[in-house]
């Protein structure tokens, strides 16, 4: 499969912007951003919340499909959000990775919480700069597993070509 977006990033506006819909200095969400573009990871990311009803939902959809996997940005505001809970489930149905990242000590939400407590989660709290490291190298490992079977499928494919050519 072909993806338009290495990465999806699921979190809540409430932990990006302010209640004047400014950019809030410093916070987690721009600073992973930051390194994206610095590293050339291309995510895909609502940033202006402008869309509503049935189109939210199909964009969404579709940038969650068209994306290698799923960085959730875990906090208090994001577990209580109903988006992110869709967001996770629809990951998951996709068979995307998940790389949760914790930039508070808050639990996940009950909805999904039996589906990402397994996973390794980068801690941005303790220390943001490590964690960005860590979200950096945890996503190029995902980048290459997909390369790998991607590689392993074309093979798979190829060698059924040829036996179908041969039984002719």
């Amino acid at each position: 499969m072909k993806y338009k977006y290495d990465v999806f990033i699921s979190y809540s506006r409430r932990d990006y912007v302010d209640e004047s819909y400014n950019v809030i200095p410093g916070n987690a969400i721009a600073e992973i951003q930051n390194v994206f573009d610095e590293n050339g990871i291309t995510y895909w990311f609502d940033k202006d919340g402008i869309y509503s009803g049935q189109e939210f939902i199909e964009i969404i959809t579709g940038a969650i499909a068209e994306s290698k996997m799923l960085i959730f940005i875990s906090s208090k505001h994001s577990n209580e959000s109903i988006w992110t809970a869709g967001e996770i489930f629809e990951a998951l149905d996709g068979e995307k990775a998940i790389i949760p990242v914790k930039i508070d000590n808050c639990q996940y939400n009950k909805k999904f919480k039996l589906l990402i407590r397994p996973l390794d989660y980068i801690d941005y709290q303790e220390n943001p700069q490590n964690a960005l490291k860590d979200l950096l190298r945890a996503i190029n490992k995902v980048k290459e597993d997909i390369a790998q079977n991607n590689g392993k499928k074309k093979s798979l494919d190829k060698r059924k070509r040829l036996k179908q050519r041969r039984k002719r």
